[in-house]
């Protein structure tokens, strides 16, 4: 070794270089990677109750109870994760070519340009408040129709095309996930063996993520896509067009707090009434105001359970910032990257005190 590597420098020089290949190779799977590690997370307590009730096919062939547990696993995961998630997405994509086409198209403009007006009569109190009186929404969206399309035509195109490389991903995805329910026990050595910090806080950083990442789905996601499927019925109950479509937007709102889906039901809801469909406003703003706006203080606490232990302020970052970089998988991996930060941090704090003693110490 030592007349390979005559200092450690070129050792670490080569496993950089190393790295960095490997890096450039993985780049275009990172996205299937990150599904694939936040499905084993979340769906490993399915794997382990499975796997306790296939053990004894293990007498007909060893390993086979592993097999048919991950398997199964998969299906699930399918079922439940993967099939929703595409059908959702290609949904949005027809819905916002639909819209584009209904209000945009010069059948349609009319009928926008109307509800724009009674939109704006609506909120004429606060754009004297803002001091906006003079600025028309329906004269800036009318003179620019020519504009708007030629951006939400696209994304909605690409929406459709982005079906395809999803479903790739998404195999990629469930391939690994299938190796790391079977095999991913394996890695726990390694990972212990090669961590920065002590065998034991790796242990408690590895428990750390799976609280984290079960707390923020259960706490964050799953309430948020709760929220946006109620509004999105609602939306539909009432006629409100691409109620798919602002019931998904509702989901995103309401991931960010103070802000959240009345961001969003409560113009509808005013439109609907300038409108003179009282009996809609009334479904919408009804369910905004009853259940969606209050539903989170119930499932919260059931779900959460005290097992996050990131700050709001720093899951609400992480969940954006998650998402601007990695996509909608981001939504789960940033709060991961969070947790990694702040243990890392912890430990870094714990190496300066515990040195600054020995040093007072020394000096007296």
């Amino acid at each position: 070794m030592s007349k390979l590597f005559p200092t450690p420098v070129v050792l670490y020089a080569l496993i950089f270089g190393l790295l960095v290949i490997a890096g450039i190779g993985l780049a275009p799977f990172i996205s299937a990677l990150l599904w694939a590690l936040v499905f084993s997370v979340l769906t490993y307590p399915w794997y382990v109750r499975l796997l306790a009730r296939f053990q004894g096919l293990n007498r007909f062939r060893p390993g086979i109870a592993e097999t048919v547990a991950s398997l199964t696993t998969l299906a699930l995961t399918t079922i439940v994760v993967v099939v929703p998630f595409l059908l959702i997405g290609f949904a949005i994509a027809v819905q916002l070519q639909d819209l584009v086409d209904t209000h945009f198209s010069n059948g349609g403009a009319a009928g926008l340009e109307q509800m724009l007006r009674e939109a704006e009569k609506s909120f004429a109190p606060l754009r004297a408040m803002l001091g906006a009186e003079k600025f028309s929404l329906a004269d800036y969206v009318m003179t620019n129709k020519t504009e708007i399309i030629a951006q939400i035509r696209p994304l909605a195109a690409k929406g459709a095309q982005q079906a395809g490389v999803n479903i790739i991903t998404f195999l990629l995805a469930l391939l690994t996930q299938y190796y790391m329910l079977v095999d991913g026990h394996k890695l726990r050595a390694p990972v212990l063996d090669l961590s920065p910090i002590s065998r034991e806080k790796t242990d408690a950083l590895l428990v750390r993520l799976k609280e984290t990442t079960w707390a923020v789905f259960h706490g964050s996601v799953l309430v948020a896509m709760i929220q946006g499927a109620l509004i999105g019925v609602a939306y539909a109950w009432a006629k409100v067009p691409g109620a798919m479509l602002l019931g998904v937007v509702s989901a995103f709102l309401s991931l960010i707090p103070v802000l959240g889906a009345p961001v969003l039901y409560i113009p509808i809801g005013l439109i609907l009434i300038a409108q003179g469909n009282y009996s809609s406003a009334a479904i919408v703003l009804g369910v905004g105001m009853l259940v969606v706006s209050n539903i989170d203080n119930v499932l919260k606490p059931l779900l959460i359970r005290d097992r996050a232990s990131l700050h709001a302020v720093g899951i609400l970052f992480s969940i954006i910032g998650g998402a601007v970089v990695f996509g909608t998988v981001g939504v789960m991996v940033g709060p991961m990257v969070l947790t990694l930060l702040v243990v890392f941090a912890e430990e870094i704090r714990e190496r300066m005190s515990a040195q600054k003693d020995a040093e007072e110490e020394t000096a007296a």
